[in-house]
């Protein structure tokens, strides 16, 4: 019984699966970042208030 452990090299197919998987979830993050700045935005500058009162 050997306790040596051996991996197998990814495929190059897998690699750009897991690549393009975390580009996604940057591009999610991010999207999420600027929605949640631009609703506080919103919350502190009302539409209705108009810009003189800003």
């Amino acid at each position: 019984m050997s306790t040596q452990v051996s991996f197998q090299t990814p495929k190059q197919a897998d690699v750009d699966r897991l690549i393009a998987q975390a580009h996604q979830m940057r591009r999610d993050y991010i999207s999420g970042l600027f929605k949640s700045g631009f609703a506080r935005l919103r919350d502190v500058f009302p539409k209705s208030r108009g810009l003189g009162q800003a």
